[in-house]
């Protein structure tokens, strides 16, 4: 699965949204000019299955876990892809599921995750744009599980197998993930109406060529708004704080500074620069951007991106979602977009 470079260099409240944005109650589905009876067609047809792996493996028995062990193997090959019946691999899992803090974050998981019917829900509904763009690729297999707070990599996406570590949306206010040390500004997102989202965003390197050979700020805003932009088609009907995944108050002043950032970044002549430490400081994770106030949010460098590419996308007649992900000159995106955001 390929990726940036700065991502192989590096380990991602709607109660409070601001009714004055207008994007985020706009119809997306006319912009992305879907066709509702297929996508009705398509929705009925689609049955995403979740295995629950947490389940399975907190429960085996303990005293026939080798046996245990091998029973659940061909379910879940993806995590038990070794030897089952090597006891230094029996070792290391009894010691997972019998230590004393993962069981505590498996009971909080299970009391938040009785069952995962509205996520499958949502699921179905994004797969079902997923067949819709890219009818010849499959629907992923889809596994829960603990992770033991994996907040680097909570969604992970590899050979059309989607794993999701629900221990990492308990909720923004989980005792857990100050102990470990996630910043506020991540642990905001560590609620279950962020999981699809996520889900797509990672779902999005599979479908996105990346150039390698060129790595410019300008090119990892455009990637990243190629993946923002995905996501939206998945879900055309979710608000922008949750595909950003911006406080509302970090999105209205993105809006409100656009055209102030993005000249910036052009006065400065920043966006065709390959230094890492620049590019970095627009796209990485971070409270907010250092190049701006403490109330601009982090990663603006994407969510300008996304603003391009959405301009590349109404202003560019021949333009599509494929078309859009396989295109790899990031300065003709730029061009055809005609992007020039309002003062």
């Amino acid at each position: 699965m390929k990726r940036p470079l700065l991502f192989l260099l590096i380990a991602t409240s709607l109660a409070l949204f601001l009714s004055s944005c207008d994007s985020c109650s706009r119809n997306k589905e006319k912009k992305f000019a879907v066709k509702a009876d297929k996508i009705k067609e398509i929705r009925a047809k689609v049955n995403t299955s979740i295995d629950r792996y947490e389940k399975d493996l907190f429960n085996l028995n303990p005293k026939d876990f080798e046996n245990e062990l091998a029973r659940i193997q061909p379910k879940y090959s993806f995590f038990l892809s070794g030897n089952v019946h090597d006891y230094k691999n029996q070792q290391q899992l009894y010691a997972f599921i019998s230590d004393p803090v993962t069981k505590e974050i498996y009971r909080e998981t299970m009391k938040k995750y009785p069952d995962v019917n509205d996520l499958k829900a949502q699921l179905d509904d994004a797969f079902s744009y997923y067949n819709y763009y890219f009818p010849n690729q499959k629907i992923p297999k889809v596994y829960t599980y603990v992770s033991s707070l994996d907040y680097e990599m909570p969604i992970k996406f590899a050979d059309s197998v989607l794993i999701i570590a629900l221990d990492m949306y308990l909720g923004k206010d989980c005792k857990y993930y100050p102990q470990i040390g996630v910043p506020i500004y991540k642990s905001e997102r560590c609620s279950k109406e962020y999981i699809v989202a996520d889900c797509m965003k990672e779902m999005a390197y599979s479908q996105i060529k990346f150039d390698n050979s060129r790595i410019t700020l300008l090119d990892e805003m455009i990637n990243e708004g190629k993946r923002l932009y995905f996501a939206e088609a998945m879900l055309p009907h979710e608000n922008d704080t949750i595909i950003i995944g911006y406080p509302a108050k970090k999105l209205q002043w993105a809006q409100q500074n656009e055209a102030n950032m993005w000249g910036y970044i052009i006065e400065n002549k920043m966006l065709y620069t390959p230094d890492s430490k620049i590019i970095m400081k627009f796209i990485n994770e971070a409270p907010f951007t250092s190049f701006f106030t403490n109330d601009s949010p982090g990663r603006v460098g994407a969510w300008i991106g996304w603003q391009i590419v959405r301009a590349y996308m109404n202003n560019y007649k021949n333009a599509n979602l494929p078309e859009l992900l396989s295109e790899t000159n990031s300065q003709k995106i730029l061009t055809l977009s005609k992007y020039k955001p309002k003062k």
